[in-house]
């Protein structure tokens, strides 16, 4: 797997005296912050900051396939210092109430506020889509719920719910509040 270089891009500074690091279950990383355009699908951002981990916890290392990470968090308690930044996704939640441009109209969905879904595979390869709702994707209605953030609980897309079912099991009406914590 490829890791980012920035002194290779033509576009990327070094962000001097910024720095960033982060706890997780399994392990801390850490590292330098620089500058440049970061390119997802169609989308790009100018200026985005990326974390270059100097230090990697092994279970991160391990991983593969794996040689990043990609900030679908909010920015609440973001990690870089001194000068706490926004992710990546919170520079293109406002283009993504428009349509995307890569995409068959049959697939889209006109929305006030912007979307992105995700498709898990389990021991595969799942597929983030920005800016629409692939219909092929899922079965059924699609019901919103607002997020909303936890204090003190991280850059979590959390909600809350009074109960789930899978398939055709029997709704399992259980109150909790806030749950289902989405990380980044």
């Amino acid at each position: 797997s490829a890791s980012y270089n920035g002194s290779a891009s033509s576009d990327a500074t070094s962000w001097e005296g910024q720095s960033w690091g982060a706890t997780y279950a399994v392990g801390s990383n850490y590292g330098i912050v620089w500058q440049d355009i970061v390119w997802v699908d169609a989308i790009g951002v100018a200026g985005n900051p990326i974390e270059c981990s100097q230090g990697v916890s092994n279970w991160f290392a391990s991983l593969p396939g794996v040689d990043g990470v990609l900030g679908l968090s909010y920015a609440y308690n973001d990690s870089e210092r001194p000068e706490p930044q926004q992710t990546w996704i919170t520079y293109i939640l406002p283009l993504l109430s428009c349509r995307y441009p890569k995409v068959p109209s049959s697939q889209m969905i006109d929305s006030i506020a912007p979307v992105f879904t995700v498709s898990l595979v389990r021991n595969g390869i799942g597929i983030i889509d920005f800016g629409f709702i692939d219909q092929k994707k899922y079965i059924g209605n699609i019901v919103y719920t607002p997020i909303t953030i936890i204090p003190g609980g991280g850059a979590f897309w959390a909600f809350n719910w009074t109960g789930f079912a899978i398939g055709s099991d029997k709704f399992n009406r259980t109150n909790i509040h806030p749950s289902c914590w989405l990380s980044h």
